[in-house]
């Protein structure tokens, strides 16, 4: 009996023994701390989130002490709750059996280096008994950290002051995360610039683009009425966070329309003279167009025996402006009077334009003069005759 008895006590001694391992297994190890990627590349100044997993394998809910135990220099690295970035987090509860999920966003510093850098989480017990550690391995790899490049297919286009100007761009994201990529013009005053995916014509200011992918845009640009003939130039830049940006020029070639006339300051069409005298007669010469009229020269058509001439003989004309000029119009000394037409021409190399200036010859004051002394001298003679005669 005494031996059954002392077998009894050595076979619960060793089921004792057995059990302990168990029972520190599952106050100790039933949290496990993992992550399905425990490796990431990142880029300097760039901010990575990796998802933690706390799974508790133990019979009873615990509340687990979560914390970054080591960070490189100069690093930093913050755990917050899932679902609400906002919050920080040091304690998590988690159920029997359940998993319970934590973010831990690490950032590089902008003169991070490349290379391979450590970061150790731990789980442990409220009194600091540590539960489980999670190394992750954060790279950052030569050549990394580019940023954003813009290209256009054609950076320059030409065309007339009412046309549209289209220009195809592609916006590369060369960094390891996708970016939101806002996008700006730097155009001229009146210009406008609008953008949208070379797939919509729908009018965009951002645009998403894949971390190593590429989208490619349309960019309209549509200058003001009235532009002058030349060259502009466009900046056009895609930003996004941490500095990083991408600018392409774009330049539109103006070319030049010109639009001569003639008239005169008070819009009148009409001027009087006397025959063999000058008169003079200011004009302006206009140009309505959107490039300057260079070496605009002036003519006359007017009536035979008559001399026009222009002072200046010839003017530039700048774009939307207009230049005056003084046309001394001297009738044939013989001409009678009456109405005469004098045709002005202003013409350049671009454009011309003619304009008939109405002149009134009026009887000259020396001719009334002279008719004058004529009529007194034959009533003189009258008065004469009858004084002498009268009295025979």
């Amino acid at each position: 009996m005494a031996r059954i008895v002392q077998r009894s006590a050595v076979f619960v001694f060793v089921v004792l023994l057995a059990l302990v391992p168990l029972a520190v297994a599952s106050a100790a190890g039933g949290i496990r701390l993992w992550t399905p990627y425990p490796g990431v590349d990142i880029e300097p100044g760039h901010t990575t989130t990796f998802t933690l997993h706390l799974t508790n394998g133990s019979g009873a809910g615990q509340t687990v002490r979560v914390g970054v135990d080591r960070t490189p220099a100069g690093w930093s690295a913050v755990l917050k709750a899932t679902g609400d970035l906002g919050l920080a987090v040091h304690e998590v509860y988690v159920d029997p059996g359940e998993t319970q999920d934590v973010q831990l966003q690490v950032r590089a510093p902008d003169e991070a280096k490349p290379g391979e850098y450590a970061v150790v989480v731990t789980a442990a017990t409220p009194s600091g008994a540590v539960l489980d550690t999670l190394d992750l391995s954060l790279r950052i790899a030569s050549g990394g950290g580019q940023g954003p490049a813009l290209s256009a297919d054609y950076p320059a286009l030409q065309g007339s002051p009412d046309a549209t100007f289209e220009f195809s761009l592609t916006l590369e994201n060369r960094s390891l995360a996708a970016e939101t990529f806002r996008l700006a013009a730097q155009a001229p005053d009146g210009w406008q610039v609008t953008f949208h995916p070379s797939y919509d014509s729908k009018q965009i200011n951002t645009i998403k683009v894949d971390a190593g992918g590429s989208q490619t845009l349309t960019v309209d640009v549509n200058p003001p009425h009235g532009v002058k003939a030349g060259t502009y130039t466009i900046p056009v830049t895609a930003s996004a966070g941490a500095g990083q940006s991408a600018t392409v020029q774009l330049g539109v070639t103006i070319t030049g329309s010109y639009s001569l006339s003639v008239t005169t300051p008070d819009g009148r069409l009409n001027a009087t003279a006397a025959a063999g005298r000058p008169t003079h007669v200011s004009l302006l010469v206009k140009n309505s167009g959107t490039a300057d009229a260079q070496g605009v020269s002036l003519t006359a058509d007017a009536p035979p025996g008559w001399k026009v001439e222009f002072s200046p003989a010839q003017v530039d004309v700048p774009a939307q402006g207009q230049q005056q000029v003084t046309a001394t119009i001297t009738p044939d000394a013989k001409a009678i009077a009456g109405d005469y037409d004098v045709t002005v021409t202003a013409s350049a190399s671009q454009s011309s334009a003619s304009q008939d200036i109405r002149v009134t010859v009026e009887t000259s004051t020396l001719w009334g003069i002279v008719g004058l002394i004529v009529v007194l001298g034959v009533v003189g003679g009258l008065l004469y005759t009858f004084k002498v005669y009268g009295r025979r």
